[in-house]
Parts: structure tokens; C-alpha cells; sequence
């Protein structure tokens, strides 16, 4: 794949994110929260996890691309990611969105190695 390619991915997995943390938020919270994922959470998220994006691939374009990844490849539902990133919420509740976001990249991250499937 190229940098174009993950680009294109990551315009899915932008709107894959900001929904999956804005629904997890809302069943955390119990009001409705609209939620669009910084890119700098993103980066930052990624660097704990320590995952790097290929070269000429800015980190927040793979964040994104990967989540579109692990849900095109059907590794994992957007309703399982809305789940398990609730969980991990609500198992760390100092940071909610930061926890969020590290959580739903954990998860596709896991799902997409799992398979051992080149990206």
C-alpha cells in the first residue's frame, strides 16, 4: 500500500473513530456526546502503543487507516469496538478520551496482528 492508499483508508477510519469514541462516551456519560478525535490524541495514542505509520504516512492518517482496516476485513464490528472502548473506560476514568482513543486503536491494532496479515 502507499502513503495515498492509507490516506484514502484513513477518511473512513475518521469517521469510524469519531463515532465509536462518541458512542462509548455517551453510554460512559449517559447524555449524548459528539466527539472528533484530535489528530494529536491520535499520535499520541499510537506512540504508547508504540506504533509507527510507514514512511511518508503522517501517524494520525494510520490511526485512522488502521481502524478502517480491522473494520473492512470484518476483524472486528463497530458495535464491538463501541464495547470493548467502553470498557476500557470505565476501567480508567481519569483520562476519558485519551483512554478512548488509545482503546479503539489497541483493539484494531490486536485484531489486524492477530491474522498476521501484511497492512
Amino acid at each position: 500500500m502507499t502513503g495515498r492508499d492509507y490516506k484514502k483508508l484513513a477518511k473512513l477510519g475518521d469517521s469510524i473513530i469519531n463515532c465509536v469514541v462518541s458512542a462509548a462516551l455517551t453510554l460512559h456519560l449517559e447524555e449524548p456526546v459528539n466527539v472528533k478525535v484530535p489528530n494529536k490524541k491520535l499520535r499520541d495514542a499510537l506512540r504508547k502503543l508504540g506504533e509507527k505509520p510507514p514512511p511518508g504516512v503522517e501517524p494520525w492518517d494510520w490511526g485512522e487507516a488502521l481502524v478502517a482496516l480491522a473494520w473492512l476485513k470484518s476483524r472486528i464490528s463497530i458495535d464491538d469496538m463501541i464495547i470493548e472502548t467502553l470498557n476500557s473506560i470505565t476501567k480508567n476514568q481519569e483520562k476519558p478520551l485519551d483512554t478512548a482513543v488509545q482503546a479503539v486503536l489497541s483493539i484494531c491494532l490486536r485484531k489486524l496482528y492477530q491474522t498476521k496479515k501484511q497492512l
